[in-house]
């Protein structure tokens, strides 16, 4: 059998909470809510950033492992995982004692692994993790495999993950663990072998993981029978795979779950050429998935209803669902398409903003050190008119006397010309900071103009579900609104700079 079935599902049974970092001094006090996704607010970027400089300049790195978290924080919830890390691993450099444990290095080090995790590369991640897992003793050591297990399934390597869920079976035997935890990483080892399509022995481990466990919960069942049935299903054994399918349905009350094993069972009757079962399901199906608001799920029943009708040449019915089938993927496709717009929108925003703090940081550096130049500068002046005043003192020849005085007023004009550059430098560097708190008050208005085009843009969605046949006009509509307000918001930033350049 040419086709397979890979919706398999993992159990876990562990969390982690990340603490949050706590306030530094007045300026880390606006920082409290840098990890709230919903919120974007490049002030609390650009309060942290001043705090990380003024720690940092200050020679003592003053509870420089909470900025730099709270940077790594802010970063990683946007997912701009490469900055995050930087943040992160500055935290090594500050003579923090990395032999001690504590809550708050265990935590860095994971936030380290997963953001190597999400880049596609495990192995970094290991390294982290390794850190954890010397820690630890059991059975703390099993969350962490557990994070290895997903780290590795999550970038498509499926033999390592294995190799880490067959350690979590030999401590939990080695340590007499309960049948609970062991009909879990049954159910895991299964996944793995299924992925590697390995099907033989993903059926043995999925049978092991319900023979284990005689009072195992009927939801927890019922998800491993499933697994089991689509392990069935690729080993070409349909009415088996059917049969325990039957079994799992009428074990979960969830009406998510039924939908989604419905479906499945109107797909493996469909393959069996057995239509009339197929419809049956796709129509249970349907139902449960519109009760539980899986859209998603909802335009694969569709799609599988109209490819049904077309094989029992119903050829209307079949071009009707299709028409659904498409309607919810335009839906679909369309709000994917604002969610990533928005995603893409605000991590551009947070790196151009970090750039140009970083720019600046540099320009008022650069102007401090002029500063201090033309400083010393006038103290040597300073010395050597007074060094020309007491050599003149001894000069007797009433011309060489005058010759010094034109000298020495001469240095007094240097030097006041000096003093004269010195204040145009110290006023330059507070115009840029006026150009900053500017910039300040320019990105709260642009955040808040955005905040409103969110709300519209959610307001477009509610609309486009309800109209079916207008949809495509509506998105066009909305399309050129959004091109209007885009236009306005480029105006907008041009005259603000203008503005700003006249000031």
């Amino acid at each position: 059998m040419g086709k397979h079935i890979t919706y398999i599902i993992l159990l876990f049974s562990w969390s982690f909470s990340y603490s949050q970092i706590q306030t530094i001094d007045s300026l880390f006090s606006v920082a409290q809510t840098y990890n709230t996704r919903d919120s974007l607010d490049i002030n609390v970027l650009s309060a942290l950033q001043k705090v990380f400089n003024e720690s940092k300049e200050s020679g003592t790195n003053y509870r420089m492992d909470e900025i730099c978290t709270a940077l790594g924080d802010f970063f990683f919830n946007y997912g701009l995982y490469e900055d995050g890390i930087e943040y992160y691993a500055y935290i090594f450099s500050t003579n923090i004692d990395t032999t001690n444990k504590s809550e708050r290095l265990i935590n860095i080090y994971r936030k380290i692994g997963q953001s190597y995790s999400f880049l596609g590369q495990p192995d970094s991640a290991y390294t982290y993790y390794s850190h954890i897992f010397s820690a630890f003793s059991f059975p703390e050591r099993l969350d962490v495999l557990r994070d290895l297990v997903e780290i590795y399934a999550n970038n498509n390597n499926h033999r390592k993950s294995l190799e880490y869920n067959q350690t979590i079976e030999q401590l939990l035997l080695a340590n007499q663990s309960p049948v609970s935890e062991l009909s879990k990483v049954y159910n895991n080892i299964g996944y793995n072998f299924h992925s590697l399509k390995e099907y033989e022995n993903s059926v043995d481990y999925f049978e092991k993981a319900i023979g284990i466990h005689p009072d195992l919960p009927l939801e927890e069942k019922a998800v491993i029978l499933g697994n089991l049935a689509i392990s069935h299903y690729n080993l070409g054994d349909v009415n088996k795979s059917i049969q325990l399918l039957y079994e799992a349905s009428s074990m979960i009350k969830d009406d998510k779950q039924r939908a989604e094993l419905n479906h499945l069972i109107a797909s493996m009757h469909q393959s069996n050429n057995d239509y009339f079962n197929a419809l049956e399901y796709y129509q249970r199906a349907g139902n449960y998935a519109q009760k539980a608001g899986q859209i998603d799920l909802l335009a694969d029943i569709y799609a599988g209803f109209s490819t049904v009708y077309n094989q029992t040449h119903e050829y209307d019915l079949a071009f009707e669902y299709f028409k659904n089938y498409s309607r919810l993927t335009d839906s679909l496709s369309f709000v994917d398409q604002l969610n990533q717009k928005r995603i893409l929108d605000n991590q551009k925003y947070i790196a151009r903003t970090e750039k140009e703090n970083r720019l600046l940081k540099a320009q008022q550096d650069f102007q401090k050190i002029k500063i201090a130049q033309l400083e010393t500068e006038a103290k040597n002046q300073t010395l050597r008119t007074e060094a020309l005043q007491n050599d003149s003192i001894q000069r007797v020849n009433q011309l060489e006397l005058a010759i010094q005085e034109k000298e020495i007023a001469e240095a007094k004009e240097r030097n006041n010309a000096l003093e004269i550059t010195r204040q145009k430098n110290l006023v330059e560097l507070t115009n840029q900071q006026l150009v900053i708190a500017r910039a300040n008050e320019l990105n709260a208005a642009i955040e808040k103009e955005k905040q409103q085009k969110e709300f519209e843009l959610a307001q477009e969605k509610i609309v486009v579900q309800e109209r079916d046949a207008q949809i495509k006009e509506e998105k066009n509509a909305n399309e050129a609104k959004a091109r209007e307000i885009e236009k306005r918001k480029v105006n907008q930033r041009n005259t603000a700079i203008i503005a700003a350049l006249l000031a």
